[in-house]
């Protein structure tokens, strides 16, 4: 008898589900826990480091911004860009300069996640980051050196440049500077294997060509400032991969 009476004696209560006026549409469990809360803390355990990054560079990407794979790794390693809880900043002590994930590998992430939930993807902006990579290396007369990148893009390429999925595949920022080079070879008759530096042994010069040679000059000192400055964040970016910190 006592046994048939006791569940009577201390009932259960189930927990109360409390609804605000706001959120009263929204699906909560018996505890009264948002639905999206759960979502939010299960996919924050189980979504990678490199996976914020390479969302941040598909939202660059999506929006036609001329930003690279090698920007947002260089920022993260600057810490620029808060892809670590504040909580998991202070388990793992200070902040190291090794990036989750190198910048060849961020693009093929930022294709496949792109793959995954359907999102159609627009060609890289070729042209914005064309200029972008002129500007930063300072190239005199920048107008006619993208005027020449339009032209050899469209006679080069068959189809429009789209992020892929392969991470052996050249990165598509690889495919703009090999046309800028090109161009700024063609452009200020930069010939190669010694045959602009042998025509500045000849004596009679005309004043077109010497007004090239002067362009080209000063070309040359732009690049040489800027080469080591642009390298060290393209090569910086690479030494870095997932298993630096995973």
């Amino acid at each position: 008898m006592i046994g048939l009476i006791r569940p009577f004696l201390n009932p259960r209560r189930e927990p109360e589900v409390k609804r605000g006026k706001a959120n009263s549409e929204e699906p909560q469990n018996l505890y009264g826990k948002r639905a999206v809360t759960i979502w939010l803390s299960q996919l924050t355990k189980s979504l990678p480091l490199s996976s914020s990054l390479a969302l941040s560079f598909l939202a660059c990407h999506k929006a036609g911004t001329p930003i690279l794979p090698t920007d947002i790794v260089r920022w993260a390693r600057q810490g620029k860009i808060p892809y670590l809880s504040l909580k998991i900043r202070e388990q793992m002590g200070e902040r190291s300069a090794a990036c989750p994930v190198s910048a060849s590998i961020l693009e093929a992430q930022a294709a496949s996640i792109a793959d995954i939930i359907g999102l159609p993807l627009p060609p890289v902006n070729f042209y914005a980051i064309a200029s972008n990579y002129l500007m930063r290396l300072s190239v005199p007369k920048e107008d006619k050196v993208l005027d020449l990148v339009r032209l050899l893009e469209y006679w080069s390429m068959r189809s429009d440049l789209y992020l892929s999925k392969k991470e052996l595949r050249l990165p598509t920022r690889v495919c703009v500077m090999s046309i800028i080079v090109v161009a700024i070879r063609m452009l200020y008759n930069i010939n190669g294997f010694g045959v602009w530096e042998r025509s500045l042994e000849d004596a009679e010069l005309s004043d077109v060509t010497k007004a090239t040679e002067l362009d080209t000059e000063e070309l040359l000192k732009n690049l040489e400032a800027k080469y080591y400055e642009v390298a060290a964040e393209t090569v910086g970016t690479q030494l870095y991969s997932r298993d630096d910190i995973m």
